[in-house]
């Protein structure tokens, strides 16, 4: 399962229809909906592929859960990097959850392409696409252990935000109140 669903920040802070800020809610927490929906149903192998950015590591970017939608302090960087920063710790999350289960999960960055998203961002940089593609399907394939994080198709450390324990716990309440709703209506189907 390879989730890249992803748009930029936009140049104004957009809500989406559940009244969440709209970076956050594409890039992070709809490709949590349904990862958690179809967990439970992946055969022995298979992988989770979170798309993320390098960009989660934007320092004065980090996680502010009494703004997190960005209400009083938007900018299009920072919605983007704190969206990823959530990929990226949730990628973590997934993984130490699933355990010992032979589900892999591995978060990457793709490395800067010229693709819109990037180019809405920071215009047209960067190389072609299929080398980003190359990538996604390289950490498809990889043999590392669960809760990794590529870069250049390497083993790299991710934000220390990821791991701090308080984030994890405020993050997974975030996601909880957003998608638990659906994830119970999920559990009945």
């Amino acid at each position: 399962m390879i989730n890249d669903a992803g748009v930029p920040g936009a140049s104004e802070r957009l809500v989406t229809a559940d009244g969440y800020e709209r970076t956050l809610q594409v890039n992070a927490l709809a490709p949590a909906l349904p990862t958690r929906l179809l967990v439970p149903r992946l055969s022995r192998g298979a992988r989770v592929v979170n798309v993320g950015s390098s960009a989660h590591r934007i320092e004065h970017f980090d996680f502010d859960f009494d703004d997190i939608d960005l209400e009083h302090d938007y900018s299009s960087l920072a919605a983007y990097a704190r969206a990823k920063l959530a990929m990226a710790t949730w990628s973590s999350l997934l993984a130490e959850e699933l355990g010992s289960s032979p589900v892999t999960v591995v978060a990457l960055c793709p490395g800067l392409n010229d693709r819109p998203l990037s180019a809405a961002m920071m215009g047209r940089i960067g190389g072609p696409p299929s080398e980003g593609a190359a990538r996604v399907l390289f950490a498809s394939t990889a043999d590392v252990p669960s809760g990794s994080y590529l870069e250049n198709d390497r083993l790299a450390s991710p934000s220390p935000e990821v791991f701090d324990r308080g984030n994890r716990e405020r993050l997974t309440r975030v996601y909880w109140e957003r998608l638990g709703r659906f994830a119970r209506v999920g559990k009945r189907a």
